[in-house]
């Protein structure tokens, strides 16, 4: 039988949140006030009031966000980074690559 190396998707994003909790905690950090509001639904102009940003969209997004983030390799370690990193990535470049049926339905002509 042959082993799988893998870090969950759902373990992984819990450690992080630990992590960076803990992390403010040390610093004494203040946490910012509770944004009760869609964002989905709010303009750009109203985030950047309001001190809040978008979350990545997409999965290459996401890799883009995390590649420029010296926290996340800082908690993650250099090696364990890049390893998850060229995961993800090879990830993302199958998925953008494949053709979904909605393309195939909407774009190809039928004879």
């Amino acid at each position: 039988m042959q082993g799988v190396r893998r870090l969950r998707k759902s373990v992984s994003s819990c450690f992080a949140t630990v992590l960076a909790g803990l992390e403010g905690v040390e610093k004494r950090l203040e946490p910012p006030q509770p944004l009760n509001k869609d964002v989905a639904k709010m303009s750009e102009a109203e985030l950047t009031q309001l001190g809040a940003e978008r979350l990545p969209r997409t999965l290459g997004e996401a890799l883009e966000c995390a590649r420029k983030d010296k926290w996340v390799k800082r908690v993650m370690g250099e090696l364990l980074f890049e390893e998850y990193y060229k995961a993800r990535e090879s990830e993302w470049y199958a998925y953008i690559q494949s053709v979904s049926e909605w393309e195939v339905l909407r774009y190809i002509e039928r004879v």
